[in-house]
């Protein structure tokens, strides 16, 4: 490995760790900034250019907590076909 390759990975990893820094430092913040973030996220979620994009991509978002839902009927549903 020679010397620029040996640099490149070392700026490679200092953003790696800037990376979970920032991640942590997340985690730690309190439950306003994680209600005022999620109000940001749903905005940003709302705005016209992710609603056309989804359309376009005949997508749309689904809470996780339906999701699971979901997918534990349709899990149920198949264990009782393959009961009868």
């Amino acid at each position: 490995m020679n010397t620029a390759e040996m640099l490149q990975a070392a700026f490679k990893y200092v953003k790696y760790l800037q990376a979970q820094v920032g991640i942590l430092e997340n985690l730690g913040s309190s439950q306003e900034d994680k209600e005022e973030r999620r109000i940001k996220e749903l905005e940003i979620l709302a705005s016209a250019g992710i609603q056309e994009k989804l359309y376009l991509e005949e997508k749309c978002l689904v809470p996780s907590e339906l999701e699971v839902v979901s997918f534990m009927r349709h899990h149920q549903f198949t264990t009782l076909m393959y009961i009868d």
